[in-house]
């Protein structure tokens, strides 16, 4: 059985674990206290968004991290998919499909005019996921530019 929910500082280990096997699989590295602190800032202020843990039987099967902000052009909050997380081991049981309709009704609740996501152009099976969720690809002119860390004075490094 599939049980979707928000995130308690009690699955923090858990998350800490999925998260490292989601970066792992991305290329990307975290320590397990870098993933710990983050989502023990994130679930300790629900104002910034939501940790969504999906379980299956009882075992952590993955997780999504969805964060909130206010967009000039909806007029209102948008919410945008940071990360989206199911294990090799449970893919292909509608749990990443699940995430997304939870995400989608929390949006709902909250008002939320937009949900967003980024996805690699290559990454196939995420895109089929979004797209079946009615989440589909724009292209608008814009371009994305990013200043990867901020010190913690606020000022960009």
């Amino acid at each position: 059985m599939i049980t979707i929910r928000v995130a308690t500082p009690d699955d923090i280990g858990s998350l800490a674990g999925l998260m490292g096997q989601f970066y792992e699989e991305a290329g990307f590295s975290v320590t397990r206290e870098e993933a710990e602190s983050a989502f023990s800032a994130l679930i300790a202020d629900p104002e910034k968004g939501r940790v969504i843990l999906a379980l299956q039987d009882g075992v952590p099967a993955g997780h999504a991290v969805v964060t909130w902000r206010y967009a000039m052009e909806y007029a209102g909050m948008i919410a945008y998919i940071d990360d989206l997380f199911v294990h090799p081991e449970y893919r292909r049981n509608k749990i990443g499909a699940g995430l997304i309709r939870f995400i989608s009704a929390m949006g709902n609740d909250l008002n939320h005019r937009a949900l967003l996501v980024e996805v690699g152009q290559d990454n196939q099976p995420a895109l089929a996921l979004y797209r079946a969720a009615g989440l589909n690809p724009y292209t608008d002119g814009r371009t994305c530019l990013i200043r990867r860390r901020c010190s913690l004075t606020g000022h960009l490094k």
